[in-house]
């Protein structure tokens, strides 16, 4: 008796253990990313998805503007089926300061100026409620994000 519960008990294990790796697939999402036609290096691109239930997925861009995605909570290489908003954001150091600009100001000022930093991707790229860019898993083929400095209308 002790033996069938066991093996009864050891088959339930089994059967949860393979049906806990069941459920969404992911798909492989790789893309290039540009700004004004040049490879948009260390950006953070991230894909929102639109829809209820589904993990947003990111990945960094290389030197040649190269990047794939992974999932945040999970860290799975990919993302679920489904449409996505895309933002893309990098930021960097502020510009340097003329000498006698620096002279006049107070360490405490010159320190945090030092610190602070600007984005070098236009605004629109960087929020939900303004991003023109979309995707859709599984995509079709490499995403191609194409970004513009053009004025705030500029697609």
């Amino acid at each position: 008796m002790v033996t069938r519960r066991l093996v009864v008990l050891l088959a339930a294990a089994a059967l949860a253990t393979g049906l806990a790796g069941c459920g969404k697939k992911l798909y492989s999402v790789k893309g290039k990313a540009t700004l004004d036609g040049k490879p948009l290096e260390d950006a953070t691109v991230t894909l929102h998805p639109e829809q209820e239930g589904l993990a947003p997925a990111g990945g960094q861009t290389s030197p040649d503007g190269e990047f794939e995605v992974r999932l945040d909570r999970g860290g799975g290489q990919g993302a679920y089926e489904g449409t996505y908003k895309v933002l893309v954001s990098k930021v960097v150091p502020l510009d340097p300061l003329p000498p006698e600009a620096a002279q006049k100001m107070k360490r405490s000022e010159l320190m945090a100026r030092a610190m602070a930093r600007k984005s070098a991707i236009p605004d629109r790229y960087t929020s939900l409620n303004t991003t023109p860019l979309r995707c859709k898993v599984p995509p079709d083929g490499p995403l191609l994000l194409e970004l513009t400095s053009g004025g705030p209308g500029a697609p």
